[in-house]
């Protein structure tokens, strides 16, 4: 199944939408997806799991990319593709290097001030890293309105 142009595909991201699924604390290293069709009953399949919408797939908290699979008879199949909250990760660089943020003066206040510089956006960095792949993939819900087949050209009658 490839990506189908006529299929319109809406992504919602809903804060706390990944967390507040039905996963207890037996799913903590889950994240949950929510995902629903118009019209519903739609077959989704991804990372080997398959499930009817509506229904929730199931997604290893930090992972790097899933692709989704929806289809129905009668309707063109749509694909969608998750990937990380890249905003999450930008914001939270931007708050550990803002100038008034007091932790980073610190750590230049040394003889070897570049290598410490090195070492503290190198920590930044891994840091932002595991945070935003604990937010998850994003969007966080996902609303698929499939698009009907065209209607298949009858021949015209043979002639007489």
């Amino acid at each position: 199944m490839g990506r189908t142009p006529a299929a319109a595909v809406f992504l919602l991201t809903l804060a706390g939408c990944a967390s507040s699924g039905s996963g207890g604390s037996s799913n903590a290293s889950l994240q949950v997806v929510p995902v629903i069709s118009d019209p519903t009953g739609a077959t989704v399949q991804a990372d080997g799991q398959e499930i009817t919408t509506p229904g929730e797939i199931l997604v290893p908290k930090g992972a790097k990319y899933l692709e989704i699979h929806v289809s129905k008879d009668g309707y063109e199949p749509a694909t969608v593709i998750l990937t990380p909250d890249t905003q999450h990760f930008r914001d939270c660089f931007a708050a550990a290097t803002a100038p008034d943020n007091p932790a980073p003066s610190s750590h230049f206040a040394s003889d070897n001030g570049l290598y410490t510089l090195g070492a503290h956006l190198l920590a930044t960095v891994a840091a932002c890293t595991a945070d935003a792949a604990r937010v998850g993939l994003q969007p966080t819900l996902v609303f698929v309105k499939l698009q009907p087949l065209p209607p298949i050209p009858t021949p015209p009658p043979p002639p007489n």
